[in-house]
Formats: C-alpha cells, structure tokens, sequence
C-alpha cells in the first residue's frame, strides 16, 4: 500500500509533485505521504500495519522540525491518496491486502 500511495502521486493521477532527489524535504514529504497513506488503507481494509525503519523516522522528525505544519499537509495528501485507491479499488475491484 507504500508503493501504491507513491503511484497515485504521477501527474496524470494526483499530481503530487513531491520529491525529485533521495533525502531532500519534498522527498522526504512524499515518504510521510506515502506512509501515512498505507496506514490509513490498512486501517481501512482490516490488514496489520508494518512501520518503517528508522532513518524514515527520523527524516520525518527531521521535517516536521522544519516545517510545523508538514504533518497536516501530509495527511491531506494521504487521504486524498487513500480515496483515489479506494476508488480505483471499487471500479476495479483489487485485493488491497496483497497491496500492503
């Protein structure tokens, strides 16, 4: 469901714009994105959440520092991703289960 939320994010989908290099903030914006999105389909669809590893963890801790409000933006991003999944999900049906 990680990678699933980074695919809504292409221009012809969400257009999310988020993240062109490895490790700088916008990347490290789409990583919460992502991550906060596949909880919430998890949450969702009944299916066990993983967690990242820690160098995720951190980078986030390391962006929410710098900007206050990126959790907020993340997590409206996130539910727009979940709800563009769960769409796309009904018209055609998918087992999100082996998406997690």
């Amino acid at each position: 469901s990680h990678e699933l939320a980074h695919w809504t994010g292409a221009v012809h989908r969400l257009d999310r714009t988020f993240g062109q290099r490895f490790g700088d903030a916008a990347y490290q914006m789409e990583e919460l994105v992502a991550e906060l999105a596949a909880a919430q389909i998890c949450a969702v669809k009944g299916v066990p959440p993983t967690t990242r590893h820690a160098a995720y963890l951190q980078s986030w801790i390391t962006l929410m520092k710098a900007d206050k409000r990126a959790i907020f933006t993340a997590a409206r991003h996130a539910s727009t991703a979940v709800e563009f999944l769960l769409a796309a999900a009904q018209a055609s049906p998918v087992d999100m289960r082996l998406a997690a």
